[in-house]
């Protein structure tokens, strides 16, 4: 019991916070002594409170992505605090992957960015390249170079000119459109020869290729006489439709170094004298969507045979780049129509001959009617339409 009540009798100095203590003395002379000894207690004073300020955590720098491809790294100096090393180690690890991740979708943005850059650039060439004159030329080896050409030739033009300067005569078989005419004008005009052309059919007769002779004896020249003689390229535009009669007369021509014509007088056949002949079947008679004759074989070995068809590249060019959209969509319906392999023709002229309606603020309706929907039955137009669409570039 004493020591549990002289434990409770046991003071600590306000003052200095030491224990152990217990009151002594009298009335104006109270003070502390030491509980067990008696010996007073001086006390030194207040202590100073020292407060526990936690250890300051080292500045973090935020991740720096400067514009080169070196990445700023942070680092993290070991603070001696085992939690706070943990801590940094997990923040760091955490940094590592989030520079990964920033270098990864830096890797695929700039390649997005780059692709992009270079579609624009390209659309822009494009663009400049489409507003300026084009420069075409068709040079062959051994041969002088000849001066540019004024439009943009069928792909096949080269082909063809090739054999002209041969001096061999060509038949060029292709679609209804396809500019297999204008072609062999072109091919003249490049050549530097003269040209003149003539359209075929079951009514042609010879005598509008080698002349005649009229009833009071002078000599009515054909299209053949003047230019067997004198050179240049006569065109026959659809030859396969031309009579077996008129085929004899073109081989009897094109056969021999010389001919003989109604007034009598055996010509030399000039050096620069060849025909480019057109159809749109190999001779061998009717076929789909073509009603021609069958052409004597011999006759046809008399040609080199080359094919001519769409140029759908240089279609653009020949319609004008600003009715781009229309050129487009006619094509589309061409394609729609091969694949359902219906007997139609949506030839370039309707590319051409709509896209200058068009420039001159023609009736879109009247321009779709007349120059395409109007030459087929109305079930395949509907099927068109229904396939492609309907004409979308104006109201």
């Amino acid at each position: 019991m004493g020591r549990t009540a002289g434990a409770k009798n046991k003071k600590s100095c306000y003052k200095c916070g030491q224990s152990g203590l217990k009151m002594a003395g009298h009335a104006g002379d109270w003070h502390m002594v030491d509980y067990d000894s008696g010996q007073r207690h001086y006390c030194a004073g207040k202590p100073e409170v020292v407060e526990s300020k936690p250890e300051a955590i080292p500045y973090i720098p935020e991740t720096v992505i400067p514009t080169n491809e070196t990445i700023y790294e942070p680092k993290y100096q070991p603070s001696g605090n085992g939690t706070f090393d943990h801590f940094a180690k997990t923040v760091e690890t955490l940094e590592e992957i989030s520079l990964e991740t920033v270098k990864t979708v830096r890797r695929i943005t700039t390649a997005s960015v780059q692709e992009s850059i270079n579609q624009s650039v390209h659309m822009a060439q494009e663009a400049v390249k489409s507003m300026l004159p084009v420069e075409h030329r068709i040079t062959f080896p051994n041969q002088p170079e000849r001066q540019p050409i004024k439009g943009r030739p069928h792909f096949t033009m080269e082909r063809v000119l090739f054999w002209l300067t041969q001096r061999e005569s060509v038949y060029c078989v292709g679609p209804a459109g396809s500019g297999k005419t204008n072609g062999a004008s072109m091919a003249a005009e490049i050549l530097g020869l003269r040209y003149t052309e003539e359209s075929m059919s079951i009514m042609t007769s010879k005598h509008d290729l080698v002349g005649y002779k009229s009833p009071d004896g002078k000599m009515v020249n054909g299209l053949f006489n003047d230019f067997f003689e004198n050179g240049g390229v006569v065109a026959l535009d659809e030859m396969d439709a031309a009579s077996a009669e008129v085929m004899v007369s073109i081989n009897t021509v094109l056969g021999n170094g010389h001919a003989t014509f109604p007034d009598g007088r055996t010509v030399e056949r000039h050096p620069d004298f060849v025909v480019v002949a057109c159809g749109n079947t190999w001779g061998r008679g009717s076929n789909s969507g073509y009603i021609r004759q069958e052409l004597d074989v011999a006759s046809l070995d008399r040609f080199q045979n080359v094919i001519w068809d769409y140029d759908e590249d240089a279609e653009f060019d020949w319609a004008g780049t600003d009715q781009r959209q229309w050129v487009e969509w006619v094509q589309a319906l061409r394609h729609k129509a091969s694949e359902l392999e219906m007997r139609v023709v949506i030839s370039p002229r309707a590319s051409i001959k709509g896209a200058k309606a068009l420039r001159a603020g023609g009736r879109i309706d009247w321009i779709i009617e007349d120059t395409i929907s109007n030459k087929m039955s109305g079930d395949n137009w509907d099927k068109l339409i229904n396939a492609v669409g309907t004409y979308m570039g104006r109201d």
